[in-house]
């Protein structure tokens, strides 16, 4: 973890095991960005009691809302990029763009490319899981979305350009890694 050694990294969405990882082995300060108050209070408790409070700070407060004030190197959004539609998607990449964080960093199982077999399984599971939802709708429920490879290359190449993508097969599904730099230090 050489490249983040010693770095400030914002993170869109908690999970305890990746923000401990990433402090832990890389020397970082991670600061994480989520919405669920009490996973934050018991996040922010378990961080000190494992004497990493310094390293790792979780913050309930939405990304969209949220300012940057802090000047950081990093910004990772690991399986976050389902909740936002394209116009919330565009406006975080920007944010991240206008304050000049360097590596964007995108882990995601929705992130997808199209491949011939997928011609008749993909449509017929969105239908499938749109009338799941449709019965099953209370006042909780949320849309979450799916995005072809291509396409989501297109929302973030407004800031970022892509340095690395991988794609790893795992029981549930592939997930998609994906590396992009600021583009303003391309220039």
């Amino acid at each position: 973890m050489k490249p983040l050694a010693n770095k400030q990294i914002i993170t869109i969405g908690m999970d305890l095991l990746k923000d401990y990882c990433l402090a832990r082995l890389s020397n970082a300060e991670v600061d994480c960005i989520d919405l669920d108050l009490d996973s934050i209070t018991e996040a922010n408790l378990v961080m000190q009691k494992l004497g990493m409070r310094d390293s790792i700070r979780y913050e309930c407060s939405d990304i969209r809302k949220f300012q940057l004030v802090k000047k950081y190197n990093c910004a990772l959004m690991t399986q976050m990029d389902y909740i936002f539609d394209d116009g919330e998607l565009n406006e975080i990449f920007k944010k991240f763009h206008d304050a000049e964080i360097k590596n964007l960093i995108v882990i995601s199982k929705s992130i997808y490319k199209f491949r011939l077999r997928d011609l008749f399984f993909e449509p017929a599971f969105n239908l499938l899981y749109s009338l799941k939802n449709i019965y099953n709708r209370n006042i909780n429920s949320y849309v979450t979305y799916r995005r072809r490879y291509g396409f989501f290359l297109s929302l973030v190449n407004q800031y970022y350009t892509l340095s690395m993508s991988l794609e790893y097969k795992t029981k549930s599904g592939p997930v998609r890694v994906m590396h992009f730099i600021n583009s303003s230090f391309n220039k």
